[in-house]
């Protein structure tokens, strides 16, 4: 038995609360808002235009991508926005003057335009990541410990409730449940490699692996017998069905069960 990839799967929630299944939507204008078409591009990209003067009320979409989705989306101010699987970002139709802010969970890569009177801002949790014009990263799901915001380029600053920090391009802040920020040196490559379509592993744990592979074959991992404590290094296309993914790690003596629900990984004795 076998686990195909994940794909372009998402749903849009209007601020009237209907949903739009983007993945099935067809091309061209999805909805209008605040005097703003939402279109479905050819290349199944979404994106808002506005159509007239903005209105004064302000209204607000989520996008939210399921296990085994992912989607990008061009936002009110042409900045572009990829969602890793089991993600969601909310933002308003229309920016409103002196800032543009969007809220997250998930795993979000940004590519923001810049705009020196608008400084950018996103919100996860109690952590705020504010730019003018930048690439970066956030990682923010709720079953790990920390916030990670990966600089690729440009500058940004991290906030929390009780520290800030600036970082600069192959950083990475990660923000814990204290509010305290640490500041690591990292591989960019590694961590926007699902951005870029590919699994890369770099002495990684087999719990974090496992992690991702959850969340992009939609499927439940259970460890039995002892723990893995082996890191492994890879890479291999995120296109692939699961067991090419589960290869790099076989050969260490590791066995893996695959069922529809589950992969049961279990040391070999």
């Amino acid at each position: 038995f076998d686990l195909q990839p994940g794909g372009e799967r998402a749903m849009l929630t209007l601020s009237d609360g209907s949903t739009v299944l983007l993945d099935t939507a067809a091309q061209g204008v999805l909805a209008t808002q605040a005097r703003t078409n939402i279109l479905k591009l050819a290349d199944g990209q979404i994106a808002y235009r506005q159509t007239g003067k903005e209105t004064a009320r302000v209204l607000y979409n989520t996008i939210t991508t399921p296990r085994g989705g992912e989607y990008s989306v061009v936002l009110p101010d042409s900045s572009r926005v990829w969602l890793n699987a089991e993600s969601s970002i909310r933002f308003p139709v229309h920016f409103a003057e002196n800032e543009r802010k969007v809220e997250i969970t998930g795993e979000v890569y940004f590519e923001v335009v810049k705009d020196r009177s608008m400084p950018f801002r996103v919100v996860t949790g109690t952590t705020m990541v504010e730019v003018l014009g930048t690439s970066f990263n956030v990682r923010a799901y709720p079953d790990e410990n920390s916030v990670g915001t990966t600089l690729v380029e440009g500058s940004v600053k991290v906030f929390t409730a009780g520290d800030a920090r600036h970082i600069a391009p192959g950083q990475r802040a990660l923000a814990d449940n204290n509010g305290l920020i640490n500041i690591e040196e990292v591989d960019v490559e590694e961590i926007i490699a699902w951005k870029n379509g590919v699994f890369l592993f770099n002495s990684e744990s087999i719990d974090e692996i496992m992690k991702q592979i959850g969340r992009w074959y939609n499927v439940n991992i259970e460890f039995r017998g002892d723990p893995v404590d082996k890191t492994f290094s890879g890479i291999v296309s995120r296109k692939s069905n699961v067991s090419q993914v589960l290869s790099l790690m076989e050969p260490y003596g590791i066995n893996f069960t695959i069922t529809e629900e589950m992969i049961i990984v279990e040391p070999v004795d």
